[in-house]
């Protein structure tokens, strides 16, 4: 029994992860649509709100303009995981709760 369980947690283990996100569709020589092509977060994108007053009600604006598909903000102090997720903006907040980065991740 333990054998097989460890053959189904290995299986699954190999199993290819699917990401979804922004997506671009460039078009091609003939006309039409080409395959989508993933848009990771790119912090590079709001760092003109480094320094500013964080403020929630504009996060889905922050995380569009940055093409990330998920938000986590980070205060001092706060717990995270260090997982590693190319379509989540981590917006790292000051003790007077003022951006102090942004970090895609």
């Amino acid at each position: 029994m333990m054998r097989w369980m460890a053959m189904i947690l290995a299986l699954a283990s190999c199993a290819p992860a699917v990401q979804t996100g922004h997506m671009a569709y460039p078009s091609n020589d003939t006309g039409g649509t080409a395959a989508p092509i993933p848009m990771p977060c790119q912090e590079a994108l709001v760092v003109d709100q480094v320094g500013k007053r964080f403020d929630p009600a504009g996060i889905d604006a922050v995380r569009d303009r940055a093409r990330a598909r998920t938000v986590r903000v980070v205060r001092p102090g706060d717990a995270v995981t260090m997982d590693h997720r190319p379509d989540r903006l981590n917006i790292q907040l000051d003790g007077q709760d003022r951006i102090a980065q942004f970090r895609c991740g």
